[in-house]
C-alpha cells in the first residue's frame, strides 16, 4: 500500500507542475485560465485517492485504476509536447503511472479491496 500512495502522490505533483506551468505560460484569460484548472483534476483526483486508498473499497480501486490508466494514456499521447517543454514530468508522469497500474494488477491489491480472504 505505502508504494501505491506514493505514485498517487507523484501523480498529483507532476500533474500540478504541469497545471503551473500551463498556467503560467498562457495568457491571462479566464478561458485559459479554467484550461490549467481542468489540467490539475486528475492530480487532485489522484491525491484523493492516495488519502483513501487504505480502505478497502472498490470504487476507491476502480477510481485508482481510471485515473492511473488515464494519466498513462494522456501521457503517452502528449510525450513528443512534453519533450520540448517538460521532460522531466512527463518521464515522472509516465513511470508513476504504469508502476502504479503494475501494483493495482497485483494479487494482493486485487485481493485487498475485493475483500478476499
Amino acid at each position: 500500500m505505502p508504494w501505491l500512495r506514493i505514485c498517487l502522490v507523484v501523480l498529483f505533483a507532476t500533474t500540478a507542475l504541469r497545471a503551473w506551468r500551463l498556467y503560467t505560460g498562457l495568457p491571462d484569460h479566464p478561458f485559459f485560465i479554467v484550461a490549467a484548472l481542468t489540467a490539475a483534476v486528475p492530480g487532485i483526483a489522484a491525491l484523493l485517492l492516495a488519502v483513501f486508498a487504505g480502505s478497502q473499497s472498490r470504487l476507491v480501486y476502480i477510481g485508482m485504476l481510471l485515473t492511473s490508466g488515464g494519466l498513462l494514456g494522456w501521457t503517452l499521447l502528449t510525450f513528443g509536447s512534453y519533450l520540448r517543454l517538460m521532460v522531466d514530468v512527463g518521464t515522472a508522469q509516465l513511470a508513476a503511472s504504469a508502476v502504479a497500474l503494475a501494483l493495482l494488477a497485483g494479487r494482493g491489491a486485487r485481493d485487498f479491496y475485493f475483500d478476499r480472504s
